[in-house]
C-alpha cells in the first residue's frame, strides 16, 4: 500500500524529507520507499531501513539532497512502509501550516493514495523543509 497527501505551498522552498508514524509497539525497522511527485512525474525517490520506536512515535526520513518547491505547483509526497508491525497514524490533520510567512496547503485525498491516507488523518505527520525563513 502506498501512502500519499497532495500538497501545495505559496512561497518558493526547499523538501528535504518527511516524518513518518512509527512502530505503536516495542522496536523494529521499517523498509520505506518515499518519493515526490509533481503530477505523473517523479522527481526524487529513495528506499531505506530506519529504525522506530514506539517511545518516539515519529522517525524521519530525508532525500539525498533537497528539493526544490515552487510557489502554486501541486507536489504528492508517497511513502510505502513495508513492515508486519502496526504503526501509528494521525487523525487531526490540518488544512493548511504556516511558518514565518510561508503556508503549506493539503488537500482533502490524494489520487496516488492506496492506504487511506488524507489531510484529516493518515501516515505524514510532518513535511521538512529548509528554508532562509523556516
Amino acid at each position: 500500500n502506498v501512502d500519499a497527501i497532495d500538497f501545495q505551498t505559496d512561497g518558493d522552498i526547499i523538501l528535504q524529507g518527511y516524518r513518518l508514524w512509527g512502530v505503536q509497539s516495542g522496536s523494529t525497522s521499517f523498509q520505506v520507499t518515499f518519493s515526490l511527485y509533481r503530477g505523473s512525474t517523479l522527481l526524487a525517490t529513495k528506499t531505506g531501513s530506519y529504525r522506530t520506536s514506539s517511545s518516539v512515535k515519529t522517525f524521519e526520513v530525508h532525500f539525498s539532497r533537497g528539493i526544490s518547491i515552487r510557489a502554486g505547483v501541486t507536489y504528492t509526497a508517497t511513502a510505502q512502509i513495508t513492515t508486519r508491525s502496526k504503526s501509528y497514524a494521525h487523525s487531526d490533520g490540518v488544512a493548511s501550516a504556516s511558518c514565518s510567512g510561508i503556508t503549506v496547503t493539503f488537500a482533502q485525498k490524494s489520487s496516488k493514495d492506496t492506504n487511506a491516507s488524507r489531510r484529516r488523518g493518515g501516515q505524514f505527520p510532518a513535511l521538512i523543509f529548509r528554508s532562509s525563513l523556516c
